[in-house]
């Protein structure tokens, strides 16, 4: 029998719970987890980003709406609305990379501390082999989806559309938008530009009733943004604008 409440515990223990544990780690397991090699941290992540992954297929299925209540529907993922919504979304995200080449020395200097600091909670290394690297964009790529299917398609589309209470569920979301991603720091700057990705993630699903075009721009957004941080060397100074979601 369906059971609305277990289904929300489940996917919160096995999705969200463990993402927000790891941003209140304190130091000495953070030091611990930052001695792990990268492709050992990839070994025990996969099965969890898989699961979750799997986790909220399963409950899209579940309705039999091939999965539109989890904004997977193919007729909605082909539409205009969604390639349009997901090309300007992508280009605005790009023109971030963009115009931050264009700052201040200081200002890409801290850009690049806080995409090392990024790196280190990950347990990326920029000094690892090709195949090393690999794997860091496989793991941020099913992270991405797993987020995108968690906080957009799950807590959004499927309980706040279906309730009929949307706005509530879209706070929610930005608030653990925001929790699972203090890894990176805590200054006000890194949460307003973790609730700004996370709003326009929410805006372009909600407007076109499709995933995909949250996933879209945000697959293609973290792998530039890997792809910088893992070219760049570790730097002084400290505070964020270019952030990783």
């Amino acid at each position: 029998m369906y059971n609305p409440i277990l289904e929300f515990f489940t996917v919160f223990v096995i999705a969200v719970l463990p993402q927000i544990l790891t941003s209140f780690y304190p130091q000495e397991m953070r030091d611990l987890l930052n001695r792990l090699p990268g492709n050992w941290r990839f070994l025990s992540t996969f099965p969890s980003r898989l699961g979750v992954i799997l986790l909220i297929l399963y409950i899209g299925a579940s309705r039999l709406d091939d999965l539109y209540s989890i904004g997977l529907d193919l007729y909605q993922a082909a539409s205009s609305m969604t390639l349009l919504a997901a090309g300007l979304l992508t280009g605005y995200l790009l023109l971030i990379f963009v115009i931050s080449n264009l700052r201040s020395k200081k200002a890409k200097e801290q850009i690049a501390e806080t995409q090392q600091r990024t790196l280190a909670g990950l347990r990326y290394s920029t000094t690892a082999v090709f195949w090393q690297k690999l794997l860091y964009f496989v793991d941020i790529w099913l992270a991405v989806i797993g987020e995108e299917l968690v906080y957009r398609g799950y807590l959004i589309l499927l309980l706040g559309r279906g309730s009929g209470h949307l706005f509530p569920w879209i706070a929610f979301s930005l608030l653990l938008s925001i929790l699972v991603h203090l890894y990176q720091g805590r200054t006000w700057k890194l949460v307003l530009g973790h609730t700004l990705l996370a709003s326009l993630f929410i805006f372009a699903a909600v407007i076109t009733n499709s995933l995909l075009a949250a996933i879209i721009p945000h697959l293609v957004y973290n792998t530039v943004w890997l792809a910088r941080a893992l070219r760049n060397k570790p730097r002084e100074d400290g505070a964020p604008t270019e952030v990783a979601s």
